[in-house]
């Protein structure tokens, strides 16, 4: 079962992002929904985060960027609200593997996280096959 920290401000918002994830079979970490606490879980046991950018009392990028340091090896997916001036590059551009606008659909949110973590568990290419010598007839 994989691990989701949810660090979500909005408790309405947690709350519904735990049960479906649950039931969607993640094991799910939340009530981190003020800044610091999240540095209380342990990265080796995360397999991915879903952030809120919009913390109280903490600047986006240093809030973005201190999670990704401690949380190096698990994917982000950034969450704003719809009148936030965030836009998905600037997201992208600050580590995120992808982000959503509230109001979203729960599925889609799932879907992509789903996606992100297929794409995280690929073995790398064989590139042996490309440095053995051929012959060609």
């Amino acid at each position: 079962m994989q691990r989701i920290l949810v660090i979500e401000n909005d408790t309405a918002i947690s709350i519904g992002l735990k049960a479906a994830l649950e039931l969607d079979d993640f094991e799910v970490i939340s009530g981190l929904n003020t800044v610091g606490k999240f540095q209380t879980a342990n990265p080796d046991q995360i397999d991915f985060i879903i952030l809120d950018v919009n913390q109280p009392g903490k600047n986006r990028n240093e809030l973005v960027n201190e999670i990704k340091i401690k949380f190096a090896d698990s994917p982000m997916l950034l969450i704003a609200g719809g009148g936030d001036q965030i836009n998905k590059a600037e997201c992208l551009k600050l580590g995120a593997e992808d982000f959503l606008l509230k109001p979203f659909s729960l599925d889609e949110l799932i879907i992509r996280l789903n996606t992100i973590l297929r794409g995280t568990k690929r073995k790398p290419m064989n590139t042996d096959l490309f440095n053995s010598p051929t012959s060609i007839s």
